[in-house]
């Protein structure tokens, strides 16, 4: 993780959140970043990557991300083209 997460992100919005269990989370990419790849990451509080998936290009931007992990507090790193933005969760 290369710096600390805020609640919000500039470049994608994130819902549920806090999410429950074993559902999963919508990402949705601002309009002028569908163009590209992009990666997302699952870390813990530890700093352990716990899941990670990788999605193609898309114009709706909408992404769904499968949240299989225990209650707690997580880092979601979202990785686009050159750019890298982190969200903390909550899992209930």
């Amino acid at each position: 993780i290369t710096h600390l997460p805020s609640e919000r992100s500039d470049m994608f919005r994130v819902y549920p959140n806090p999410v429950h269990g074993k559902s999963d989370l919508t990402i949705s990419l601002n309009q002028e970043l569908t163009d590209k790849e992009l990666k997302i990451n699952l870390y813990n509080m530890n700093g352990q990557l716990v899941s990670s998936k990788s999605y193609g290009k898309t114009a709706s931007g909408i992404f769904l991300f499968p949240v299989n992990q225990p209650s707690g507090s997580y880092i979601l790193e979202l990785n686009h083209g050159n750019k890298s933005e982190n969200v903390k969760i909550i899992v209930r």
